[in-house]
């Protein structure tokens, strides 16, 4: 049985240090020489941004064709100056969440398209920074790593 493990940082909330916590997870665990995924599946980019990412970003052609168009994952990644591979989120991704409605097997179009082919094959864990909010590109965040890190702070808020 293979060590390898796809992870999700997920919580319905923003502003909570989701994205803070799926790149420095991503990063930790390249640092303990695994090779490492990190796909931003938020639509807001934040974390791809941060990373340097922002005209891929703009471009709109990263996880969309990827999940949608059977274009190969690997033709959207790319190397990070921190020992991580990402596959960066992009503006398209909330027309991708409209469009995976319409899918069959919607939900599990990123288990298939990119966790599958590429967990044990390529990479030793793959972290995905889900949406925050309820939707398709979150489900499928789900389905495909079937592990979560829920961020929490202490208080009502949380609750």
């Amino acid at each position: 049985m293979s060590d390898s493990r796809a992870v999700s940082v997920s919580i319905l909330k923003g502003g909570v240090g989701k994205s803070t916590i799926a790149v420095n997870l991503s990063e930790r665990l390249a640092a303990k020489e695994n090779n490492v995924l990190f796909i931003d599946i938020d639509p807001n980019g934040h974390a791809s941004i941060g990373l340097g990412f922002k005209s891929e970003y703009r471009a709109g052609d990263t996880l969309g064709p990827v999940i949608l168009e059977d274009q190969p994952p690997e033709d959207s990644i790319h190397s990070t100056e921190w020992g991580f591979d990402v596959l960066p989120s992009s503006t398209e991704l909330e027309t991708v969440e409209d469009q995976l409605r319409s899918v069959s097997f919607g939900d599990v179009k990123i288990r298939q398209e990119i966790v599958e082919p590429l967990l044990d094959n390529r990479y030793d864990y793959i972290v995905m920074d889900s949406p925050a909010y309820l939707g398709k590109l979150s489900d499928n965040s789900l389905v495909a790593s079937q592990n979560v890190i829920v961020p929490l702070t202490p208080g009502a808020e949380s609750i």
